[in-house]
């Protein structure tokens, strides 16, 4: 069933989707979030659930790869740059939060 747009929890749903498209260059976390919206972590994820198929954490990584994606196919910047450009301070790091959600390295995703 569709979700309905006068419930508070998914009112709560599109500002967080809203804050990830803001922030997910600096912020990774659910808590991150769950501050930014005045609810727990627990309260963010039961209204996530509630109005998406992917829990909170997955809709940031996902939009977090995305960007890594775009990056890596489109920029002659390095994995590195690309790294801290999405606010992982340790690239080998980075390289394997790309590697666990994509099931390849960055650099075998470039050279695709």
């Amino acid at each position: 069933s569709a979700p309905n747009p006068h419930k508070l929890s998914y009112k709560v749903f599109l500002n967080f989707r809203k804050l990830i498209e803001e922030n997910y260059c600096r912020l990774h976390t659910v808590k991150d979030y769950a501050a930014l919206l005045n609810v727990s972590s627990k309260t963010l994820t039961l209204y996530v659930n509630e109005c998406s198929k992917y829990s909170p954490l997955e809709l940031i990584n996902n939009r977090i790869i995305l960007e890594a994606k775009r990056l890596l196919r489109y920029s002659v910047l390095s994995v590195k740059e690309i790294a801290f450009r999405l606010g992982f301070e340790d690239p080998a790091y980075f390289s394997r939060f790309f590697r666990k959600l994509v099931g390849m390295s960055p650099t075998d995703f470039r050279s695709m």
